[in-house]
């Protein structure tokens, strides 16, 4: 959903970015239909805490605290106006400009908010809307300031754009079953997000989003910044900025329905882009591909600076890839623009062997018509004898068969077989 005022506005001059690895999305802007409250299967989510819902709902809001070094959890705040059966949500009138609370602006969506004492203006507690959805296969979410701190005034009118404060580090907690059914990739419009799932002993399962908010320039129209109405770059300015903090949650389908067997969380991408963010992935190509749209221009009037960033599982590479994380090296980032120039992006691919995975970062580049595509080499692409996950499995030269090693305390056991499937330790022994 969409963050700060960005739901007035959200379109600008245009970028397609291909960061060479893996994928298919559609950015997703869900509709709100009459049922979605009262049907668990509708896309809207609520609180989990008003006890309507204790499925597809959200569960928890943190804020961390860098002087005490703790994650805080927001207070519930019902919106005591809210209707979960009627048709249409009407926003709640202020009486006043100090008339902020739960139920006013874009929160009249929201049964509840999450209340943060201390962190608003001048100390204030700050409200938060978090507006999270369904839709198809996907979910998305973000967060609202309801009464954040003003970001910038829009140029033509010089409306109050409220957001985040800035670099604010969140972690959102959302109860779903729906959720963990398959693979799970996310991408979000914050900085360094994380995103894993946790086995609850309730029955439901829990998807932690973390991450920072960050700055994103904002045009008027989305036909303005994202699509083939896209104005030109030196047409492309930003009419405001906003700190957003925002997620797409998408399966494993379409190019990754191989991958659908594999533990969520396989794949991370996050970029400033403020509309199209997508991504696609064509394995053939070794192309992993970000789409994100932006104006040329700031909202200073400067040239606005875009970076994407991707951190891939090294199973979720090497199922949809074929390809060993270990032997990618780096990968190559060129920019291609509409008058047929091109040039090789500023970028950085590095391999964690803590977590096996691989970590690409493209930044530097200016918003405007044009294509990113970052391209693994194909050096590392797995062949039968290669590796093919993060344990070791050999070919035994000269006898055909394939071989592990397994350990248990101080003891070590190899095994070997012709089939890869039959390559299994016994049982109290782990492959090391």
């Amino acid at each position: 959903m969409s963050n700060s005022g960005e739901e007035q506005v959200r379109r600008v001059g245009y970028r397609y970015l291909f960061l060479a690895v893996t994928l298919f999305i559609t950015t997703i802007t869900p509709s709100v239909h009459a049922e979605s409250y009262t049907d668990p299967d509708g896309p809207m989510w609520v609180t989990c805490a008003t006890g309507f819902r204790s499925d597809d709902c959200v569960d928890n809001l943190e804020y961390f605290d860098n002087k005490s070094n703790t994650w805080i959890s927001g207070t519930i705040q019902k919106n005591e106006l809210f209707d979960y059966t009627i048709k249409k949500r009407s926003q709640q009138q202020r009486k006043s400009p100090s008339d902020i609370s739960c139920g006013t602006e874009m929160s009249a969506w929201n049964d509840a908010c999450f209340v943060f004492p201390g962190i608003g203006d001048s100390g204030s507690a700050l409200i938060i809307a978090v507006q999270a959805a369904r839709w198809q296969e996907n979910v998305t979410g973000g967060l609202y300031a309801v009464n954040g701190p003003v970001n910038s005034l829009r140029k033509r009118d010089d409306l109050p754009i409220p957001g985040l404060p800035d670099g604010s580090k969140w972690r959102m907690t959302l109860k779903s079953k729906f959720l963990n059914t398959s693979g799970s990739w996310i991408q979000g419009t914050m900085k360094n997000p994380n995103f894993v799932y946790q086995k609850n002993s309730d029955g439901v399962d829990r998807a932690v989003i973390t991450g920072e908010s960050l700055w994103v320039q904002f045009s008027f129209l989305d036909d303005d910044q994202c699509g083939p109405t896209a104005k030109p770059k030196n047409e492309s300015f930003a009419e405001y900025k906003s700190n957003v903090w925002k997620f797409w949650i998408t399966p494993y389908i379409y190019e990754l329905e191989k991958a659908k067997n594999l533990k969520p969380g396989g794949m991370i991408i996050a970029t400033n882009g403020s509309c199209g963010n997508g991504a696609y992935f064509d394995a053939k190509e070794g192309i992993l591909g970000i789409r994100m749209g932006g104006p040329h221009f700031n909202f200073e009037g400067g040239l606005n600076s875009g970076w994407a960033e991707a951190s891939i599982r090294g199973d979720l590479i090497r199922t949809a890839f074929e390809v060993e994380p270990k032997a990618l090296g780096t990968v190559k980032v060129e920019i291609y623009y509409d008058d047929g120039s091109s040039e090789l992006a500023t970028s950085s691919t590095k391999y964690v062997e803590e977590t096996d995975s691989i970590e690409i970062r493209s930044y530097g580049f200016h918003f405007s018509q044009a294509d990113i595509k970052m391209k693994i080499s194909q050096s590392g692409r797995i062949t039968k004898n290669s590796v093919t996950s993060k344990t070791s499995i050999k070919s035994v030269a000269g006898s055909g068969r394939l071989q592990i090693t397994c350990v248990k305390g101080q003891q070590e056991r190899k095994i070997y077989s012709n089939s890869k499937s039959k390559l299994v330790c016994p049982k109290g022994w782990k492959k090391s």
